[in-house]
């Protein structure tokens, strides 16, 4: 005989009083887990996680769990319209209490307003009323008399009446505009009440329905479900210096950032978070997928060390085919942007230290005729692999720029532009043309001058000039570099000879490298030529990539 519960027992959690075990932000979306213990009754028992954030993936919803006797048999999302008034209507109580707060100190501030200008009054009465030379009482005593003291006695009067009706006019008009502040407040927050009931609300809760076989059956559940609008960006600190041993750091973030509605607050009832953690000194694990470029926050039951200050180690815990995963020890509280706080929040991955970095100068003559950049390059010797992303600069301690950074894996080479160095020189000469025919064919010499100098007085420079040879795609077009000669690849030892090489990358680009002394000036000469038909026309045609 199979028994069939008609009834469930019903158990209702809030999504936020839940603890958050860990968060992994990926590019545009956030898978959350959360841990939670409940106790079962015999037979058919549904737990309800309400209030969860609208917006949930319904199918990233799963459950896992541990306990004797018990069978998970069923998982759904519900959603469920209110009123907004309904669901509002802890927040409409204290808007209408606040309006009520704001009329009572309106009413005082009247009050006073009120006295004031009866004193205003007064003082104007008593004025007014020496308007006589004598005062008499009924029995003819006289309350005031011009004697000689009578000039100074009015001087004195109207004095204080200056001075006296001044501050109260001065006070009557403060009343006047902290009353017409109050008003203001009391209408705006009207306002703010009717916008919360005039809408309605979807509610989403999470139902897991379980049958257990015991009565008061403990049970230990893992809810994992995913959330949009949140999402994370690597970003760097780029660290040069530039001294007799260059060297290389580079400070690697994960900005994180969401408007996911699934907030919580931690034991210290701090404001609505997005990701937080318990009050136990607790372990963040960063994992960063390679090919979805996921970021993740998670917290471990054991204690973990301090972290020391002004300086966070990452370290590589976990590789798989497509991610790896970095461990920092540092305790995260992470806002929503639908909060107050509503920057993105940065977090440290890792602080890496290169081992040997180069300097060196290059130049473009034909697209900057006058400019030499300073790059530095250096090989990605760690473990981390680095997304593409945003990077300040910093060189000698001294930030210059914003740069982009590729996504460089790790054992690769990579450059950092550093900017314009102006201590060393160049001039790009204008190009001198040549037409001649011999027979049938034309022949166009081009030659470009180009000086380069080195306004150093203690550094030697390593230069690297690139200039595009046209190359051609037509057989009857033949194009030719006169000069410079090419490099060869190696010397006669076998060494290639690394301070002058020339030679034409797959681009055809030329790469001619010089190598400048302390006030050296050098005149560097590119000469091609072009031969094609006498009876075509040609037509240069630059072609990006």
């Amino acid at each position: 005989m199979v028994y069939v519960q008609s009834t469930a027992s019903v158990q209702r959690l809030v999504a936020s009083d839940l603890k958050l075990d860990s968060v992994t932000v990926y590019r545009d979306h956030a898978e959350l887990k959360r841990i939670f213990s409940v106790t079962l009754k015999e037979g058919l028992n549904e737990i309800i996680v309400e209030n969860v954030s609208n917006k949930i993936n319904a199918d990233s919803i799963r459950v896992d769990g541990s306990a004797q006797a018990t069978t998970i048999h069923e998982v759904q999302l519900k959603s469920e319209t209110k009123n907004a008034e309904e669901t509002n209507e802890a927040q409409i109580k204290a808007l209408t209490e606040e309006i009520e707060t704001l009329k009572v100190k309106g009413t005082g501030i009247e009050n006073l307003q009120g006295i004031l200008k009866q004193q205003s009054v007064s003082l104007s009465t008593t004025l007014s009323n020496v308007n006589k030379a004598t005062l008499k009482s009924d029995k003819g005593t006289e309350l005031f008399q011009f004697d000689q003291s009578a000039e100074e006695s009015l001087r004195r009067l109207f004095s204080f009446h200056e001075t006296q009706s001044a501050g109260l006019n001065e006070r009557i008009n403060d009343c006047n505009r902290k009353t017409q502040e109050i008003l203001a407040q009391i209408e705006a927050i009207k306002q703010k009440i009717g916008k919360l009931r005039g809408t309605t609300s979807t509610i989403k809760s999470i139902s897991i329905v379980l049958w257990s076989e015991v009565d008061e059956s403990p049970v230990n559940l893992q809810l994992f479900y995913n959330v949009t609008s949140a999402s994370w960006r690597p970003s760097y600190h780029v660290r040069i210096d530039t001294g007799d041993q260059p060297k290389l750091k580079i400070v690697y973030f994960g900005e994180l950032f969401g408007q996911s509605r699934d907030v919580i607050t931690d034991t210290a009832q701090r404001p609505p978070m997005f990701a937080s953690t318990s009050s136990n000194q607790e372990e963040f694990v960063f994992e960063q997928e390679r090919s979805r470029g996921g970021l993740v926050i998670s917290d471990d039951d054991d204690e973990s060390p301090a972290t020391p200050p002004l300086k966070i180690e990452g370290a590589i815990t976990e590789k798989g085919l497509l991610s790896a995963t970095f461990t920092i020890a540092q305790k995260k509280t992470i806002p929503s942007s639908s909060t107050v706080d509503s920057h993105d929040h940065k977090v440290t991955i890792a602080t890496i230290d290169f081992d040997s970095l180069s300097l060196h100068f290059d130049c473009v003559p034909s697209k900057n005729p006058k400019d030499v950049f300073l790059t530095a390059t250096a090989e990605n010797n760690s473990n981390y692999p680095m997304l593409e992303g945003s990077a300040s600069l910093f060189v000698d301690n001294c930030f210059t720029s914003k740069i982009h950074l590729k996504q460089i894996v790790a054992g690769e080479k990579f450059d950092i532009p550093i900017g314009v160095d102006p201590s060393v020189k160049l001039d790009y000469k204008a190009e001198q043309r040549q037409k001649q025919g011999v027979f049938a064919s034309i022949i166009k010499t081009h030659d470009r001058k180009i000086v380069v100098r080195n306004t150093k007085t203690d550094e030697t420079v390593a230069l690297t000039i690139y200039q595009q040879i046209p190359k051609s795609w037509d057989q009857k077009i033949k194009i030719s570099l006169e000069s410079p000669q090419l490099t060869k690849p190696s010397d006669e030892s076998g060494v290639e000879n690394s301070t002058k090489r020339i030679a034409i990358n797959k681009d055809n680009i030329l790469e001619w490298k010089e190598s400048l002394k302390p006030q050296e000036e050098k005149e560097l000469f590119i000469k091609w030529t072009v031969e094609y038909p006498a009876n075509e026309a040609i037509d240069y045609k630059e072609e990006q990539k």
